[in-house]
């Protein structure tokens, strides 16, 4: 697992500060002594010689073994930064853009975390099939009743069924109609709070809607913006959910979630 130019020069700037590593790893954050904001290159090398020496590495911090360990840092990252407790523990640091990353001492653990991310990064790529990660996450059953297009009619979908007339854009409330979930939809313990107490039903018009979307999965927000109500507004009037659908396989130019991606992300 590499690590891209963009990558490498973020990580710079943090492994530039005072990493606090004594016997037990603390957090990656800044020092607190004055000019630390730019410190030197020594202060980066020592950084990369106390993880090499700790995770049992090899070669200087130029060398391919440390470009592909800030790519697993990074992915240690995606899981720590998503994990609800972390987010609960951390709130007043994140809402002020302070993120403190936790780095574990413990090979085993640090691997796992590494695992974790990566499935974090892949559910937040827009551009990949991620079913077989939701599905990994969240069971096959799980997955199929998270956010089924039905009629209310209970009759097939027609191309016709999926504009969208309720109003996302702008502010513009949407339409989603909260109720309990029913058996097929209740979330596994372990990411139940993930998904809120109830579950909703998120209509594009009169006659179609999106099943089963859990309340935290619908006001989950990025970067102050609610993500699923933001991709139904660029999706307004003319605009037909199918095209989208029918283009799933090549979407490299597209930047927003589709909704099996953002409800897949709600889980993680």
């Amino acid at each position: 697992m590499g690590v891209s130019p963009g990558e490498e020069s973020r990580f710079d700037s943090v492994a530039s500060q005072t990493i606090e590593a004594q016997p037990v790893f603390g957090q990656i954050k800044p020092s607190q002594r004055p000019g630390a904001s730019r410190a030197e290159p020594q202060s980066r090398e020592k950084t990369w010689r106390i993880l090499r020496d700790h995770f049992g590495l090899n070669g200087e911090r130029r060398d391919e073994a440390a470009r592909t360990f800030v790519g697993r840092l990074f992915r240690v990252a995606f899981a720590a930064l998503h994990a609800p407790a972390y987010q609960a523990e951390h709130k007043s640091a994140l809402s002020a853009d302070w993120a403190h990353l936790p780095i574990p001492r413990d090979p085993k653990l640090f691997d796992r975390l590494v695992a974790v991310g990566e499935t974090v990064s892949r559910l937040l790529d827009a551009t990949r099939d991620v079913s077989a990660d939701i599905e990994s996450v969240i069971g096959a059953a799980r997955a199929h009743a998270l956010g089924p297009l039905k009629r209310t009619d209970g009759h097939q979908l027609q191309q016709d069924d999926l504009k969208v007339t309720v109003t996302y854009w702008g502010g513009g409330k949407g339409k989603w109609k909260p109720r309990g979930f029913v058996t097929e939809e209740v979330p596994a313990d372990e990411y139940a709070e993930g998904w809120g107490g109830r579950t909703g039903d998120l209509y594009l018009n009169e006659d179609a809607f999106f099943a089963n979307v859990p309340e935290r999965v619908w006001t989950y927000q990025l970067g102050g913006y609610p993500v699923l109500k933001k991709w139904l507004s660029y999706r307004q009037a003319d605009r037909r959910i199918y095209e989208d659908f029918a283009e799933a396989a090549s979407l490299s130019g597209r930047h927003e979630f589709s909704p099996r991606d953002r409800l897949a992300v709600g889980t993680s």
